[in-house]
């Protein structure tokens, strides 16, 4: 039979022994003891045990009795007993329910009665200590089940809850590894090799050749990682420096985060230098400003204070500003003024204004003005339009020149109130704007009904011109006969 502790494992087998009343008893063990977390407050000072027992080859069934001592190799030496005995067999006995062959036990379990103490955890100082188990089926009396069966990692797990760092941790420093440097006072080195932790309080968790030189600084691992700033972090990845007080880089190659409290989470040759700046990744970016980011992407600057930067070659180096570069060229796209959105999107740009994304409006690749979305296949309700009516509510319209009180006064522009287009139109969202949608479509409604306007006008000059015409021919008619006919023609006297 075979049965797991932990990380390792115990083998107990079957033994046959001849009790005084000569009746064969066949008894076979599994345990299985499991730890617990390794906090002082939280390991219960209990092994939970589980085993099978047969006599004469049958599973048992009913109540036994057990007796349960911890043990050296050779069984010499009681470091736990069930009762408390400190040598040689237990004198009080546990009963136990076992259910077709197999019962279960916490050892240690003062709730039970003979069990009065708990396993000590120093018990796990000693480097062998066994498992000794006496059954009785209560016909036969105790008898010693062989052989005794070894605990492995698990149960050494419990010493941890016995650990006092003042009184059993003497030492100033801790070095784990090879050929490392250790100066700094409560300094740290956990493993690797040809790492230092030149500061107090420094810690390096591993890798090789990083630097903890800061105070309170940490190197998590990596290669030749350097953390030189007050309680500054580099977790791991290659030649990356956190030098800024609080700084931290996470990972990857070259990074450098020399700004108060800058991040860099990871990417190559990236630097962070502004107070609280962050990077998050790419390529040779580089976040200046105070608070400015860089997500990402290859060659960005944010210089700006409370600047964002990303794509490939976006320069904000205005504070506030906001720059996105595609990557259609080489070409840096770059702020002018504080907080201003610069985008470059050679493909065009879209905005979508329902779940759908059916509806919005896009700037279509080269194009200078938004086109919205005029699908007749997204529209209902349709109604037909007056565009006489409209016409002359247009013309009701007052249309003046203004400026906006958010530019100079010097930047005129002409147009309705949105208040009055609401009022005369009916049509928008609300009556403080005026959609480009509605404006056209008024325009293009009035125009109609301007062109309709014109088109009878037109006719009536061409009647008036036909009548006109008409005259001047009988008029000219008139004018040769009184030539041809001389006196012909009465005069009047």
């Amino acid at each position: 039979m075979r049965s797991d502790i932990g990380s390792g494992a115990f083998n107990g087998s079957a033994r046959q022994f001849k009790p005084f009343m000569n009746q064969r008893i066949v008894i076979a063990i599994a345990a299985l003891l499991l730890g617990a977390l390794p906090l002082r407050a939280q390991v219960p000072h209990l092994l939970n045990y589980q085993g099978r027992v047969t006599v004469g080859g049958t599973n048992f069934e009913g109540t036994g009795q057990f007796k349960f001592a911890l043990v050296n190799s050779t069984g010499s030496t009681n470091y736990w007993s069930n009762d408390g005995s400190v040598a040689g067999q237990p004198v009080s006995g546990v009963s136990l329910a076992v259910t077709r062959g197999l019962y279960s036990v916490l050892l240690g379990d003062t709730t039970l009665a003979g069990m009065p103490t708990s396993v000590p955890p120093l018990a796990f100082i000693n480097p062998d200590v066994r498992l000794r188990v006496w059954f009785n089926d209560g016909a036969s009396g105790f008898q010693l089940l062989l052989p005794d069966q070894r605990i492995a990692a698990v149960g050494y797990a419990l010493v941890a809850a016995n650990v006092d760092p003042a009184a059993d941790v003497q030492g100033q420093r801790l070095v784990i590894g090879t050929n490392h440097l250790v100066s700094g006072a409560n300094s740290t080195i956990a493993g690797g090799y040809l790492n230092a932790a030149t500061n107090s309080a420094a810690s390096v968790g591993g890798g090789i050749a990083n630097i903890a030189g800061g105070s309170g600084s940490v190197v998590g691992g990596g290669l030749t990682n350097t953390s030189t700033g007050l309680a500054a972090t580099t977790a791991g990845g290659q030649w990356n420096w956190a030098s800024g007080q609080a700084s931290t880089v996470g990972g990857g190659y070259g990074n450098v985060a020399s700004g108060v409290e800058a991040t860099i989470a990871g990417g190559e040759f990236n630097g962070a230098t502004g107070i609280v700046s962050t990077v998050g990744g790419g390529y040779g970016n580089l976040a200046t400003g105070y608070a400015s980011t860089i997500p990402g992407g290859y060659a960005n600057l944010a210089g700006g204070q409370f600047s964002f930067a990303a794509g490939a070659g976006a320069v904000a180096t205005n504070d506030g500003a906001f720059v996105w570069a595609d990557a259609s060229n080489t070409n840096a796209v770059r702020s002018t003024v504080n907080n201003q959105f610069v985008a470059r999107a050679a493909g065009g740009v879209r905005f979508l204004a329902n779940p759908a994304g059916t509806v919005g409006v896009q700037l279509a690749a080269g194009a200078n003005a938004w086109s919205a979305t005029s699908d007749r296949n997204l529209k209902e309700n349709f109604k037909p339009v007056d565009s006489r009516a409209v016409l002359a509510r247009l013309v009701a319209t007052p249309v003046t020149e203004w400026n906006l009180v958010s530019q100079d006064p010097s930047i005129r522009h002409v147009g309705p109130m949105a208040q009055d287009f609401k009022a005369a139109f009916g049509v928008g969202e609300d009556d403080r704007h005026i959609s480009s949608t509605d404006a056209d479509g008024v325009a293009f409604a009035a125009i109609q009904g301007l062109h309709e306007m014109v088109r009878e006008k037109d006719a009536r000059i061409a009647d008036l011109e036909a009548r006109l015409g008409s005259l001047e021919a009988s008029m000219r008619k008139l004018s040769q006969m009184q030539l041809q006919g001389g006196d012909a023609i009465p005069r009047s006297k």
